[in-house]
Parts: C-alpha cells; sequence; structure tokens
C-alpha cells in the first residue's frame, strides 16, 4: 500500500477551500445586507467571516477530518486528535484577533499598528519558506499545518495507478521543481 498524497491535491484543496469560505461570506453579506445598513454590516464583517468559518470547519473538519475542497480531492487531515481545534485557532481566530486590533478606535493606534505591521511581514517571509520547504518535502502545504505538524494523508491508502496523463505531467514539474530548488 503506497500512502501518497500529491502536491497538487494538498495545494488545490487550500484553493478550494479559500474560494468556498469566499463564496459563502459573499452570499451571507448579501444576505444580510439586505435586512441590515451597510455601515452596521461593514463594521461586522470580521464577526460574519469568524462565523462562516466556525460553521464550515464545525460540520466538516471537526466532524469529518477533511475540509470541503480536501473531501472533493480525496485527502484528509491525520487523525491527530486536538490538533484540528488547534489548527481553527490558528487559521481562524488569530486572523479574527488581528483584524478586529486594527479596527478599534480607542486602542493608541500606531502603538499596535507597528508591531503588527511587523508581524505580519514575518508571517509572510515565513509562508513563503514554507511553501519552498512544501515544494520540496511534499508534507504540510500552510504554515499553520507546518506549526502543528499536522499532515495532510489520501482518504483511501491504496493510490490508484490509473492516473491521467496531464495528472502524470503536473506530477512530474512539481518534482522536477522540487529538484531544482534544492541545488
Amino acid at each position: 500500500m503506497i500512502d501518497f498524497a500529491s502536491r497538487i491535491a494538498k495545494l488545490d484543496a487550500v484553493s478550494l477551500d479559500k474560494e468556498f469560505l469566499s463564496f459563502f461570506k459573499r452570499e451571507l453579506t448579501g444576505l444580510l445586507g439586505a435586512f441590515t445598513k451597510e455601515e452596521l454590516l461593514m463594521k461586522l464583517t470580521p464577526e460574519v467571516t469568524l462565523l462562516i468559518k466556525f460553521l464550515v470547519w464545525k460540520f466538516t473538519t471537526f466532524s469529518s477530518g477533511s475540509t470541503i475542497g480536501q473531501r472533493l480531492l480525496g485527502v484528509k487531515y491525520a487523525s491527530i486528535p486536538g490538533k484540528l481545534k488547534l489548527l481553527f485557532l490558528l487559521e481562524g481566530v488569530i486572523p479574527y484577533v488581528i483584524e478586529r486590533l486594527q479596527t478599534i478606535p480607542q486602542l493608541p493606534v500606531e502603538r499596535i499598528r507597528q508591531p503588527l505591521k511587523r508581524v505580519e511581514g514575518v508571517l509572510k517571509l515565513l509562508r513563503i519558506f514554507n511553501f519552498c520547504a512544501f515544494l520540496i518535502q511534499n508534507r504540510y502545504p500552510t504554515l499553520a499545518t507546518r506549526v502543528l505538524k499536522l499532515p495532510i494523508v489520501p482518504v483511501h491508502r491504496r493510490f490508484n495507478v490509473d492516473a491521467g496523463y496531464s495528472y502524470q505531467i503536473r506530477e512530474l514539474l512539481w518534482h522536477q521543481f522540487a529538484v531544482m530548488s534544492d541545488i
């Protein structure tokens, strides 16, 4: 048995999840916009985003161990107890807190904004390093999964050998890119 989940499936799952969340947010914002004032809706955008992330994570990741994109592509998080809650904390709650801190009017703006900009810059740099390491190692597609050491594995333990031609070409290109970046 081969326990292999391709880079393409992992990256496509991440992008599908982002697209799904943005679609759901856009639809819910449009629905709420019909019943509330636009300025109130703009103030509550971070909370709406957090609520959407929580509902999607609760009914997909917490219950089945895989996000919507992962389920569509046949991969899931390895079952490691407690780490999925920490993953939601890193990918859902912390971005909400950072976004909310930037919009609170009572806080001294410059004292908070400068350290937040530095932290965001460091996080961007770490994401780039993580992406390069992911291309080489094929382990953790996001920084949060690397921090938690939460691997993504295939749903079925068997690897389907009957892969399509385009799939094989993409895997060869990923492998070649990883080999070239290792020089």
